[in-house]
């Protein structure tokens, strides 16, 4: 009975509490992991290793409106990890080699109407190549990943595009470029290398746009899983995510700051890996592969407020390996299939929601009937614009959740046992319980 009280308080102070983070249905998501997002001229771009978004057929590349999801032609035919953009154009990289149905190994641009391969692609000699990251920089793009030559011209592993042509960054970096991040007029790379352009630089380089440099000693140890996924600024601070457990030397748990000078450790770090970093209303959030952050539970994501880390929502049940912020929210993709306690697939939104006390009855309706109910219970309510309903037994147990298209839906609940159920309504303006009786 304990249990089932808890839950019920925990129920109703969703509805009351204020300004409460709650993850949310991007449409219904993809069928399969998502590895990237990028925020390009107001439209949200994903890629992955999925072949559907919001139901409907999208080879591993899609795009979000806001409203709905639509493909870029016949999409990839293999996984997606990195999207870019230089001149209006959209760039692909990742491990497929046809784009729109012809032939492009591992990079492809689109042009808003067709794809098309640039030159002969990325190759390495052993194994098969990978694109893994963009970035703009100087009004050129840069990529990185695993590779030996774009079109012919030697890069080991980095390279840049002026809209025309491939050239070399010095002689590359000695591993794969996994992360890049423009700050101050210098990029910064990360990856599985220890040295760029020749010179050392355990995991982490800065490029000036004439050399590379390293910053202190780096991260460690000298593994071959170690590894620098995700870099971004935050508060002035450098910071640096992936597969590490030292930085400049000293103590730091798969996540570190740099001040320009020294490395230090983020309020004691996570106990799995961290594959991406974005900043968000003031706060840098967390993605990857941990469940703990600071010593606290933090499912897959967390939040640091320059202080001190804390969960964001419930978290997720799996990784998070993609974050971007687009119209004001932050998204979040992965291989999870439950985001906040809710059936999400592989992509969220975090919603800041107002109290549903603080927001007129004529704003906020929601109705169900009948109740007791039988087989089917009818749910009328005015929030359908990227809403979603969720039914709940005393246990806390998730039974269904599924998506609001209009006001009035019919939920089949035959396969309920008899009982009482508490069935919770999201939306953008705020979050609101009732509860119902199974006969």
């Amino acid at each position: 009975m304990k249990r089932k009280l808890t839950f019920i308080i925990a129920l109703a102070l969703t509805i009351t509490a204020a300004d409460a983070q709650t993850w949310m249905p991007v449409s219904t998501g993809t069928n399969n992991t998502v590895l990237t997002l990028d925020s390009i001229n107001g439209t949200l771009y994903a890629g992955g290793g999925f072949t559907t978004a919001g139901g409907n057929p999208a080879n591993y590349i899609a795009k979000w409106d806001g409203i709905s999801w639509t493909t870029l032609d016949s999409g990839l035919n293999s996984n997606v990890w990195a999207i870019g953009s230089l001149n209006g154009n959209i760039y692909a990289s990742g491990d497929f080699t046809t784009a729109g149905g012809n032939p492009a190994n591992y990079i492809a641009e689109w042009n808003g109407n067709t794809w098309s391969a640039m030159g002969s692609g990325f190759y390495l000699s052993i194994g098969s190549a990978q694109g893994q990251v963009f970035a703009t920089y100087n009004d050129t793009l840069y990529a990185g990943g695993a590779f030996e030559s774009a079109n012919g011209i030697s890069a080991s592993n980095i390279v840049k595009w002026d809209g025309t042509v491939f050239s070399p960054v010095l002689t590359g970096t000695g591993g794969p470029a996994s992360s890049l991040h423009v700050y101050n007029n210098s990029l910064y790379v990360g990856g599985g290398f220890l040295a760029a352009g020749g010179t050392l630089a355990h995991y982490i380089a800065l490029w000036n746009n004439t050399a590379f440099s390293g910053l202190d000693t780096g991260m460690g140890p000298s593994l071959v899983q170690t590894h620098v996924f995700a870099i971004t600024d935050y508060n002035g601070k450098i910071f640096a995510g992936g597969f590490f457990s030292t930085a400049g030397g000293d103590t730091a748990h798969f996540i570190a700051q740099w001040n320009g000078t020294s490395w230090s450790p983020v309020g004691g770090g996570m106990n799995g890996f961290v594959y991406s970093l974005a900043v968000y209303n003031g706060a840098l959030y967390a993605g990857g592969n941990f469940t703990l952050a600071g010593g606290i539970s933090a499912k897959y994501i967390a939040k640091w407020d320059g202080t001190s880390w804390s969960a964001v929502d419930s978290g997720m049940n799996s990784g998070v390996h993609t974050l971007a912020v687009y119209n004001n929210e932050l998204y979040a993709g992965g291989s999870f299939t439950i985001a906040g306690g809710d059936s999400i697939s592989h992509i969220a939104k975090l919603s800041t929601t107002t109290a549903v006390n603080d927001i007129p009855d004529s704003q906020f309706q929601l109705s169900i009937y009948p109740n007791p109910a039988d087989n089917n219970i009818t749910v009328i309510t005015n929030q359908t614009k990227q809403s979603f309903l969720s039914i709940y037994n005393l246990e806390g147990e998730l039974l269904l959740s599924q998506p609001v298209h209009q006001e009035k839906s019919t939920i089949d609940i035959s396969s309920l046992a008899q009982g009482m159920y508490f069935i919770k309504l999201y939306s953008e303006n705020g979050v609101t319980m009732k509860k119902f009786i199974k006969e």
